[in-house]
């Protein structure tokens, strides 16, 4: 009986010395399971990427293809504004039509410093002024002759007292420019245009007596005496200033030499006239009824030849009444 207890005892023992040593096989393959498993949960996860959906840098890759997916944590981002064009460096890169190049900085042109003519860069401009005067058309031999034979005439008429203190000095202008060449000068400072001096073939004489004799003849006789300057471009002007003094209580013969010569259809004519104590008299008129019809005659103004020096002041205020299309 004790033997078979013993031996019972053996096998007990043996059957659990073989059950310890197959737990322990276990224990060692699941140690390193579970290191494994531990190592590779501290590693960062990769981000998922969905191969249907390359990134920008794959060949097959779009812009919309890289916008954030709808699941994203991030605040949604406005969508990416192209960038701006380039600034341009030459004027290659500008969007200037061709046989063109960007335009300079240019100072306008003042209003009060017209261009002489279009010649001297006027390119556009409607405007005539085209006067008659004596000292345009004498040749002065003795200038102080002449002035004195002018300063008896205006004697002779009463006029005189108003050139009190007159020299060949001081007034170089009863000859040269001459009144209406004067004023010719402050209406072209004042619309710009282009001046046109009356011209005739045969001067007339440097005494001022023996010029109204002429004169005189002239008008009697319903003359047109030949002119020596002439328009090539009347065509090109919508406004003539027309300007001259007053001869014999009319307009002097050359100026309607001047008239007829040309094609006045639709153009206005603004008259300036200077004159003695006669006043405007039958100039206007007269230029009027030589003129077609069908061209407007605007309000002209007269000077008195002694103010003609002064009278700027009162061409720039007849002419801001005036309603030119310049």
């Amino acid at each position: 009986m004790k033997k078979f207890l013993a031996v019972l005892s053996t096998l007990v023992l043996l059957v659990s010395l073989v059950a310890c040593g197959t737990g322990q096989t276990a224990d060692d393959h699941s140690e390193p399971q579970e290191v494994q498993d531990v190592t590779q949960s501290q590693k960062p996860a990769q981000p998922q990427i969905d191969e249907k959906e390359p990134l920008p840098s794959q060949p097959n890759g779009s812009e919309e293809d890289a916008s954030e997916p709808q699941n994203s944590t991030e605040p949604e981002q406005p969508p990416a504004q192209e960038p701006a064009a380039p600034i341009p460096t030459s004027p290659q890169d500008t969007d200037v039509p061709p046989q063109q190049t960007p335009a300079e900085s240019v100072q306008p042109q003042s209003p009060d410093v017209p261009t002489v003519s279009p010649a001297e860069g006027q390119e556009t401009s409607n405007i005539l002024i085209a006067y008659f005067t004596w000292a345009d058309n004498t040749v002065v031999e003795d200038e102080d002759a002449a002035i004195q034979s002018a300063l008896g005439h205006y004697e002779s008429m009463g006029d005189i007292g108003n050139y009190d203190g007159v020299d060949a000095v001081s007034s170089a202008s009863v000859v040269a420019p001459g009144n209406a060449a004067q004023l010719a000068a402050f209406i072209q400072q004042e619309v710009g245009g282009e001046l046109h001096s009356i011209t005739v073939a045969d001067p007339y004489p440097s005494n001022y007596d023996d010029c109204l004799d002429r004169a005189a003849d002239e008008k009697a006789g319903d003359a047109r005496p030949a002119l020596s300057s002439r328009m090539s471009n009347m065509e090109d002007y919508d406004i003539v200033f027309l300007g001259f003094p007053n001869w014999w209580y009319t307009l002097p013969m050359p100026v309607l030499t001047f008239v007829e010569e040309y094609d006045w259809t639709g153009k206005t004519v603004v008259p300036f006239v200077t004159h003695g104590t006669g006043g405007l008299s039958a100039t206007v008129r007269d230029l009027t009824a030589a003129l077609p019809e069908n061209v407007t005659v605007l309000d002209p103004i007269g000077v008195y030849r002694p103010d003609v020096p002064r009278a700027q002041a009162e061409i720039r205020e007849w002419i801001a009444g005036l309603d030119l299309e310049v």
